[in-house]
């Protein structure tokens, strides 16, 4: 998507449109941060950090857990992919929460 800027957060929002015409607009989502590094599907890329916490506000430490599917894990302060899928790491300091989606194929 053009006019993106890396390190930036940014929410979406969906809307469709067919023969019937155009449908409301999806409430926006959680932001997400703009990373770059992203390749072709089925292609390999590099280990590197794809995404950091800085801006989360709150106090304490960080928490990340991973959500279903078996995708992905958290390792210390890594995410670590296990297998090509959907990957969604949910994090919280205090009350504070954020949430990454990282897509593998």
């Amino acid at each position: 998507m053009a006019g993106l800027k890396l390190g930036t957060e940014a929410s979406f929002t969906v809307q469709g449109r067919n023969g019937f015409g155009t449908g409301p607009a999806s409430a926006p989502s959680a932001p997400a941060l703009v990373v770059s590094g992203a390749a072709a599907p089925g292609a390999r890329v590099a280990t590197k950090t794809i995404g950091a916490w800085s801006g989360l506000k709150g106090s304490g430490a960080v928490k990340a857990k991973v959500g279903a599917g078996g995708t992905c894990k958290v390792a210390g302060a890594a995410v670590v992919m296990v297998k090509a899928g959907l990957c969604t790491v949910n994090v919280s300091r205090g009350k504070a929460k954020a949430q990454a989606v990282i897509l593998v194929g």
